[in-house]
């Protein structure tokens, strides 16, 4: 199934995410899914390529 994907994160200031992903995973607990992106934005994916350069969310 897929689905379009649009949330915030808390990293040096606030920022977006989105794009399209599929549901890979469906757990009940703890109650969650796992998403993987099949599509994103450049901005979605110049954000991803940063944070991971600098280790993530603090």
């Amino acid at each position: 199934m897929q689905v379009n994907l649009k949330f915030t994160i808390l990293a040096d200031e606030i920022e977006i995410i989105e794009g399209v992903g599929e549901i890979v995973r469906v757990q009940e607990e703890p109650r969650g899914i796992g998403v993987e992106f099949r599509e994103m934005t450049e901005e979605t994916m110049t954000l991803i390529e940063r944070l991971v350069a600098k280790g993530g969310v603090a």
